[in-house]
């Protein structure tokens, strides 16, 4: 699975997507056991708020289960010119 603009996706959302997606594959591993691939600035649009279910718009990466989700991290910080 691939996540594109992961920074513009609240810490509620990917806890539903987990969810969802540890009930389809009946597998307890974090997001079903599936590779992931997310990506995204997390200098950009943060999360939409959403009322409608109690989404406050934290961002993923201030999510408590962001480090299970994601394991392995590698930040680019370097801005590179052409």
């Amino acid at each position: 699975m691939i996540i594109d603009e992961i920074s513009m996706i609240s810490s509620h959302t990917l806890y539903i997507v987990h969810s969802l997606i540890q009930h389809c594959k009946s597998n307890k591993l974090a997001m079903g056991g599936m590779q992931r691939i997310f990506c995204g600035d997390f200098l950009q649009l943060p999360p939409v708020p959403n009322d409608n279910s109690d989404d406050i718009g934290q961002e993923a990466i201030l999510s408590d289960d962001f480090s299970r989700f994601v394991p392995h991290r590698v930040f680019l910080e370097e801005v590179r010119e052409k």
